[in-house]
């Protein structure tokens, strides 16, 4: 019987990667690592803005409800004129006269060294979070009453609200961690 014997013999240039192809693919790794990690980040950011965003609004528009629902029930709205002359109206409060007395929403602004919220009032007390670091902070509100017009006198009249509600005075400063939500609503007054 025969056998044979091979012996096989690599050359140098088959045993191993050379140094140029290590490089290169040390640079293609490092480049999917930094486009991966980038977008890792940027998904972590917009779900952070998204979710301060939603917390901000959710605030911001169950004290729109409060006030929606006070002015529906109102038979009467008017703001507070302003000492001075001529005179006029000061549309950051609302006094609304109901069937079952008077009720006044009132703004607050920020205070200047962040040690508390801007805030809303219903005879004077906060209807929205007063937590610095975790509520929100009224920055602006108009409370604007559109009489009826002459050629519909019997017509209510219509209050407009608006308010820029952002996160609390002493929340994150970070980009995604802020938030500026307006809110807008339309209500007439009772008409009956």
């Amino acid at each position: 019987m025969l056998v044979m014997n091979y012996k096989f013999k690599l050359s140098n240039t088959d045993s191993g990667f050379t140094l140029i192809e290590l490089l290169v693919v040390i640079v293609v790794l490092g480049i999917l690592g930094v486009v991966g990690t980038d977008l890792f980040s940027s998904v972590i950011k917009g779900t952070n803005k998204a979710n301060v965003i939603a917390e901000v609004k959710q605030n911001g528009q169950l004290a729109m409800d409060i006030i929606e629902r006070n002015i529906r029930e109102a038979t009467s709205a008017t703001n507070p004129i302003l000492p001075g002359s001529p005179p006029t109206y000061d549309t950051t409060n609302l006094i609304l006269t109901t069937p079952s007395g008077t009720i006044t929403f009132g703004f607050i602004p920020e205070c200047g060294d962040d040690s508390c919220n801007g805030q809303i009032t219903m005879n004077n007390v906060p209807i929205t979070s007063t937590d610095t670091k975790t509520g929100v902070s009224v920055a602006d509100v108009a409370f604007e009453i559109t009489p009826p017009p002459s050629s519909s006198p019997s017509s209510p009249a219509v209050v407009t609200v608006r308010m820029t509600i952002n996160q609390a005075a002493q929340a994150s400063t970070r980009k995604d961690f802020t938030a500026n939500v307006p809110l807008r609503t339309d209500v007439s007054l009772r008409s009956y």
